[in-house]
């Protein structure tokens, strides 16, 4: 078969990585022997350097300090050292390197992440529950469909955990678990960091940032870590209609402060306080005019984020046990306008806009107690309990004109939606031999829905109250049988389940047939859940110079959620039927001498829709065979950083990035499918780090490559003709700048 010039695009991006390992792999005999010959007249310190070794890191995917190799299913760590190299403020900025996670950006706080193909599409803000669950470290703040985006100044580490984590994390973590880690207070001594960033975005104009951290130690036994930080980001979109100029602009401040109190060796207690606020000068980062960076908007299309976050966390050691407590507190209120004459203008009304309000908060209280001895069982029990509640009001008046009462407007809708969660789970891992570990887990939970939807105005013929509850009992079992012979080898099977709650679909009028309604979506929709099975490997070789993961796996997703276009301007979700999602995920990193490091991932997804519901087909909304939208086949990523020391506590190195993402498709529509073009994007980084201070010139999006993320097709009318076009999202144009930032 003749490979096509995508795939050998694919290829010739991850043979970078593998060409360099492979090289590095052949030369530790010769390393070795130079090191041989060079031992007899260095020192110990010096013989050390000639052999540098990738950093071990501790995480806490099971909720318990271990070494990344130690656990025993797929997991990806982004480290400080790797933020910092990659620039990374938002998500967008480090998703493409991880294996597993495909996402679909329609700009800053409006990002649906995907994880090992469980992808239903573009369901920003639609009320669908994520099928990833979002912590910052153990406070849940994942949202329906949109998520949070807090700024990634002083991170420790990202967690990724591929795969169903039910067991531990929930329902909401029905493909994965995404962990951002902050550093903690340090009782150590008095610390700090104050940086700087400017850069200017091609088609738009200047960026900048700022950012100051301070570690203050009040006592032996008390110390406080603050957090502060402004981005400042302009725009490079320009409005079709008005002309308008760079509409997209973003600016961002907030702070985050913890406080450590450590009163005895066995007792610690975390108050962690976060704000952050965004404001955005349009709600899409998108273009209408692919690629051109132009979006037709009537009406100015504004974007306002809210978030505040509040968690306390205890920790006592028993001595065989360990018992911790996290409670919190986590609230969020988006305001958007949306331009929706097109929408109007079908109907045969004047020129329109919706604004939204939407919030929503959270209390949890989750209380465990895990194991801490060195015997052949280790072993984690606790209880979950979230209370959620959120509302959305949404109105749709004449552009131009104040407000009218609900009654008087063409649409008024006041959604109100809660959601109680009760969870009971536990986790046990016995040591069959001191190299055979058996794992199993187990989450029994209660999970309490009550929707409330008024809806008003002339659309609806006067007010009409919609209520429903609903009652769902999920129990997401996991079983591992994991072998790792020593410290630098892990082999590992699993079976792990994860679940979905299903939802209400609120404010939608009578299915007429005469007002184009072809799908009657219903007044509801159910969970879905998926069955994940996945064989991995975990490496650490070469005298811990080359780190290798790598699994297959296949999921048996059932009872799958789609939002569907009734036909008649109006959405809705129901249970589609099920998919097969099979993959492979490659994550390597090699330390090749003192000067050169490499690594990437590479990522191999194939899902398709195997089974459709009971007259779906005969919509076109799916097709059985239909691949998962927003998913590419292949997604792969790989980097080198050459460097070297100076002085006494000099480095100088250059980096650089590249990515590449194969054909997608924006639906599940198997009549009109929209591809969206393979794309491939690369970043150089420039730095020098003396003593305390760093430096660095960065071009991000070297060739200033235009992606096609992902796409919405829109039908509409626009002054008084019918106008159909497709809305592409896409990604930040090229940009140039440079950072500095000093210890202390």
């Amino acid at each position: 078969m003749k490979p096509s010039r995508q795939h050998c695009r694919v290829w010739q991006t991850f043979a970078t990585a593998l060409t360099l390992a492979a090289m590095g792999a052949a030369q530790p005999p010769c390393a070795a022997a130079a090191a041989a010959g060079d031992s007899e007249a260095s020192s110990p310190e010096l013989a050390a350097r000639a052999q540098p070794q990738l950093t071990e890191i501790i995480v806490t995917a099971r909720k318990r300090d271990e070494k990344a190799i130690e656990v025993p299913f797929s997991l990806q760590v982004v480290d400080s050292q790797d933020l910092a190299r990659l620039g990374a403020v938002d998500f967008s900025d480090y998703a493409r390197t991880v294996a597993g996670v495909s996402f679909d950006d329609k700009g800053a706080g409006r990002y649906t992440i995907f994880m090992r193909g469980v992808s239903t599409g573009s369901d920003v803000d639609t009320g669908l529950q994520s099928s990833v669950g979002i912590y910052f470290d153990e406070i849940s703040i994942s949202e329906d469909s949109s998520q949070p985006d807090l700024k990634l100044y002083d991170m420790d580490r990202i967690e990724v955990l591929r795969g169903p984590q039910g067991t531990l994390f929930g329902s909401g973590s029905l493909s994965g678990t995404l962990r951002m880690i902050p550093k903690q207070p340090d009782l150590g001594g008095f610390s700090g960091e104050s940086g700087a960033q400017i850069s200017e975005t091609e088609h738009g104009g200047l960026n900048y940032a700022i950012d100051g951290i301070l570690n203050a130690p009040l006592s032996d036994t008390a110390a406080l870590r603050i957090v502060a930080y402004k981005d400042d980001n302009d725009g490079f979109l320009n409005n079709g209609f008005s002309r308008a100029q760079d509409i997209n602009y973003e600016h961002s401040n907030g702070g985050r402060a913890a406080l450590l109190l450590r009163p005895s060796d066995s007792l610690d207690i975390t108050l962690n306080g976060i704000y952050q606020e965004s404001h955005f000068g349009a709600y899409y980062q998108a273009t209408d005019h692919f690629p051109a960076l132009i979006i037709d908007e009537a009406e100015p299309e504004p974007f306002v984020d809210r978030y505040s976050l509040a968690g306390l966390k205890i920790n006592y050691d028993f001595g065989p046990a360990k018992l911790t407590s996290v409670t919190s507190y986590y609230e969020r209120r988006r305001f958007y306008q949306n331009d929706i004459d097109y929408f109007t203008g079908l109907i045969g009304l004047p020129q329109a806009y919706s604004p939204l309000t939407y919030t929503a908060h959270s209390v949890t209280q989750e209380l465990r107690l895990a194991s801490t001895g060195q015997g052949p069982l280790s072993w984690l029990i606790g209880s979950y309990f979230e209370d959620h509640h959120e509302t959305a009001l949404e109105s749709v008046s004449a552009a131009g004109e104040p407000v009218p009462p609900p009654a008087d407007q063409l649409v008024n809708i006041d959604r109100i939606a809660s959601n109680r969660q009760y969870a009971f789970f536990g986790e046990a891992s016995y040591k069959i031999t001191s190299q055979l570990t058996f794992t199993a887990g187990l989450r029994a939970s209660r999970i309490e829905q009550d929707n409330t939807s008024i809806d008003n105005g002339t659309l609806f013929g006067g007010q009409t109250v919609a209520q429903g509850s609903n009652t769902s009992t999920p129990v997401t079992p996991r079983a591992i049988l994991s072998y790792m012979p020593d410290e630098h080898y892990q082999i590992y099977v699993q079976a792990s389940k994860g679940f979905r709650i299903g939802g209400i679909n609120p404010g939608l009028p009578p299915c007429l047939a005469q007002n184009g309604c072809a799908v009657d979506v219903g007044s509801t929709f159910g969970p879905d859940s998926v069955w994940n099975y996945e064989i991995g490997i975990k490496l650490l070789a070469f005298d811990r110079r080359l780190t290798l993961d790598a699994d297959v796996f296949y999921i048996d997703w059932s009872n799958i959620q789609i939002n569907v276009d009734r036909g008649d301007g109006f959405n809705g979700f129901l249970n589609a039927g099920k998919a097969a999602v099979k993959g492979l995920e490659l994550s390597p990193r090699l330390q090749i001498n003192t000067h050169l490091q490499v690594g990437g991932q590479f990522t191999y997804t194939d899902g398709k829709i195997t089974e459709l519901g009971t007259g779906l087909a005969a919509t076109g909304v799916a097709a059985v065979g239909d691949a998962v939208p927003a998913v590419p086949k292949i997604a792969t990523s790989g980097f080198a950083e050459l460097g070297t020391s100076f002085a006494t506590d000099g480095r100088v190195y250059v980096r650089g990035d590249v990515s590449y993402t194969t054909t997608r498709y924006g639906s599940f529509a198997s009549t009109q499918p929209i591809a969206l073009l393979p794309y491939s994007l690369s970043n150089i980084r420039l730095g020098l780090d003396k003593g305390l201070y760093s430096a660095s010139l960065f071009v991000n999006n070297v060739t200033d490559r235009r992606a096609m993320i992902s796409v919405q097709n829109y039908n509409g009318v626009h002054d008084g003709a019918p106008y159909t076009w497709l809305r592409y999202n896409t990604n930040v144009p090229r940009t140039i700048g440079v950072a500095f930032s000093r210890r202390f």
